[in-house]
């Protein structure tokens, strides 16, 4: 789904041939035609391909059931062995599939998908401790930033051909900045925290209009597009939801009450619809849980890149605590880019070079912790971080 310049197409069609999921799904026949009978039979059995399918006539989706240990000791087999067959398998599968007619790709360029992309693959990156996936959305918000942006920062909603057309909408600004805030998270890089804070700026100047609600397009736009505030969160969440999220937290890291005062806003504005049908407005609804809290801001003090800063970072990252802001206060020339924005950092002296973590809570912050173990206990005693089933 990425284009030649790194951004992510729109969307690419199910169907080819005149088949639903031609291009991607395989029978046990055709695994056996490309790999050979026996190693066919293997990689069928360890993607779940059968002969009745578990797709439409006879076809089956590859997945994976288990790990590639827990196959490899089941087959009594070299792990090491399994990874390479799996390897040789998939290079002569996509070998085979290049052959097939490819589904037709809508190869424009949304700015408030990529902001979801973005917001997803930087979050994978700090979960899962995946550079690559880290790289792929700093790609595509430096495609936006560089092609989509114009001289003054305003975004464009679409881009083809070298082309950007059509002013940018709510769900443009509120997913971009998202997926911004997502990225400084998983980088520590505070350029995309500069642009989250300057979307939202923006954000706020152009779509708010009467109430607290924003517009989805921009106030006194005379193109005749109905100015209507939704909240409704379908496929995609609403960008007043999204809206609210964002404002609740980059108005709790940068000190703008008014910005947390307009987020809870927001959420009063819809209450009525809300309270009379949550499951149609669950992504408002974590903005309401971000809200109430327990909510808070785990800030890491040290060197950029040291050993003891990444692990800190990396006990955050891989909890489950949805309602934590992960910021980084370098102890180097970088500290006054922060300090910028998040000016209660000021107060806050990094010890030296020894990595820190402060768990705080309405800008009032715990003593220091220095080890994983002891920063995940304390996520816990503050129950910022969710117990899973």
């Amino acid at each position: 789904m990425l284009t030649p310049e790194k951004a992510f197409c729109a969307a690419e069609d199910a169907d080819s041939e005149g088949k639903e999921g031609q291009f991607y799904v395989w029978t046990l026949e055709e695994l056996k035609s490309v790999l050979g009978a026996e190693r066919g039979a293997m990689v069928a059995e360890y993607f779940g391909v059968t002969v009745e399918g578990n797709f439409e006539q006879g076809k089956s989706i590859l997945h994976c059931r288990g790990s590639k240990e827990q196959f490899a000791r089941r087959k009594k087999m070299d792990p090491m062995q399994l990874q390479e067959i799996l390897e040789q398998a998939r290079q002569l599968l996509l070998g085979a599939r290049s052959r097939r007619e490819r589904p037709f790709k809508d190869d424009k360029v949304i700015t408030a998908w990529n902001g979801l992309a973005i917001a997803a693959l930087a979050r994978g990156a700090a979960v899962l401790e995946a550079p690559l996936y880290a790289q792929v959305a700093a790609d595509a918000a430096g495609f936006i930033e560089k092609r989509m942006t114009d001289g003054g920062g305003r975004l464009g909603r679409r881009y083809r051909d070298g082309e950007t057309i059509y002013p940018a909408y709510l769900d443009d600004y509120a997913y971009l900045s998202w997926g911004l805030l997502e990225l400084y998270q998983a980088t520590f890089q505070v350029k995309y925290l500069r642009r989250a804070v300057a979307l939202t700026e923006q954000m706020l100047d152009l779509f708010s209009g009467e109430g607290a609600a924003l517009n989805y397009v921009p106030f006194g736009q005379t193109d005749g597009l109905p100015h209507y505030q939704d909240a409704y969160d379908g496929a995609t969440p609403s960008g007043n939801s999204v809206a609210a999220v964002n404002l609740l937290k980059l108005g709790r890291l940068t000190g703008r009450t008014h910005w947390e005062e307009r987020g809870e806003a927001i959420l009063r504005a819809f209450s009525a619809e809300l309270q009379a049908s949550p499951t149609s407005f669950t992504h408002m609804l974590t903005a309401l849980d971000y809200l109430l809290g327990p909510a808070g801001e785990v800030i890491i003090t040290g060197d950029t890149g040291s050993a003891g800063v990444e692990r800190l970072a990396a006990t955050v990252r891989k909890s489950f605590a949805p309602n934590t802001l992960l910021l980084f206060h370098p102890a180097g020339l970088e500290r006054a880019d922060v300090e910028a924005l998040i000016p209660y950092l000021e107060n806050m002296s990094p010890p030296g070079s020894r990595a820190s973590a402060y768990l705080c809570r309405n800008r009032s912050c715990l003593l220091p912790q220095h080890t994983p173990e002891g920063l995940a206990a304390l996520l816990r005693e503050q129950k910022l971080q969710a117990a899973l089933p």
